[in-house]
């Protein structure tokens, strides 16, 4: 588990930013989420979250991301989604400002990390389902509480 959300948000939230500022104006017209991310131990760093749609989430490929500097123990983030339907966050709180999960040995975090529907997975991720939820046309919000 640690080892595979370790990779797939390490690599991919690093590499969100360009992908998303190359976005031409006609793609940019998307739909809130804001997430509160609440839990957060020490006031340092930042959180990284990416939003992911069904086909995206086992192989970590996200829709889009963003990280958040921590500057109290509760913060709120803004992701977007292309249309309305059922997504799914990851995220983690990246303490040393490396940009990545960091992990020990056997793979295991060593950074506090989460899903959204606070979902918890065993020796891997949460099954999309469990983390899932639905956006509107309205957008949504999610409340997530780190581990």
């Amino acid at each position: 588990m640690c080892e595979y959300l370790g990779s797939i948000l390490s690599a991919a939230i690093i590499l969100a930013v360009p992908a998303v500022a190359s976005l031409s104006p006609a793609a940019t017209a998307e739909i809130n989420v804001a997430v509160h991310v609440s839990g957060i131990e020490k006031q340092s760093g930042a959180v990284y979250a990416g939003l992911y749609d069904a086909s995206g989430w086992k192989g970590g490929h996200f829709i889009m991301a963003v990280h958040v500097p921590v500057t109290s123990g509760d913060i709120t983030l803004d992701l977007t989604a292309p249309a309305p339907g059922r997504y799914a966050i990851r995220l983690f709180h990246d303490l040393n400002g490396n940009g990545k999960l960091d992990k020990n040995f056997f793979g295991i975090p060593q950074e506090p990390y989460a899903f959204s529907n606070n979902a918890s997975g065993s020796m891997g991720p949460p099954d999309f389902d469990a983390a899932a939820f639905d956006v509107t046309a309205e957008g949504a919000k999610q409340e997530i509480h780190m581990q």
